[in-house]
């Protein structure tokens, strides 16, 4: 392999792992929106089936 072949390699592989971190930060990101939404779902369904219990 000669000098130009494996700096085109490096080059390559360089922008394949920026490429896996903005995969991997979107990818955080999305996990962090879905998991808030959980939990203010999870509080919303638990403050609604409070007041339902206090209408009773």
């Amino acid at each position: 392999m000669n000098r130009v072949g494996r700096r085109i390699v490096c080059h390559q592989t360089g922008q394949w792992n920026v490429m896996n971190k903005i995969r991997m930060i979107n990818g955080g990101i999305i996990f962090c929106v879905i998991t808030v939404l959980n939990f203010f779902v999870r509080k919303r369904a638990e403050m609604a089936k409070n007041q339902i219990d206090r209408l009773r």
